[in-house]
């Protein structure tokens, strides 16, 4: 399943940066603090940004994807 939006500013290939991070750790369990550590964002930034890009929060499409992985 493809969770990336096309690029065309920052946000978007910010938001393809966490997505991308998200796919490496699909076997793990992550929390908000940890994906905004990793990736040097502050929560709100996060938030905000899978609000205007995305279409669900981070860890909602952090669930989705796992579940999709595991569905095949």
């Amino acid at each position: 399943m493809e969770y990336f939006v096309k690029k065309g500013n920052r946000k978007r290939e910010l938001y393809n940066s966490v997505v991308e991070y998200l796919e490496r750790r699909l076997q793990e369990k992550l929390t908000i603090e940890e994906i905004c550590r990793d990736m040097l964002l502050g929560r709100s930034h996060l938030e905000k940004l899978f609000q205007e890009v995305g279409s669900m929060g981070v860890m909602e499409l952090f669930h989705k994807m796992k579940v999709d992985t595991q569905n095949g």
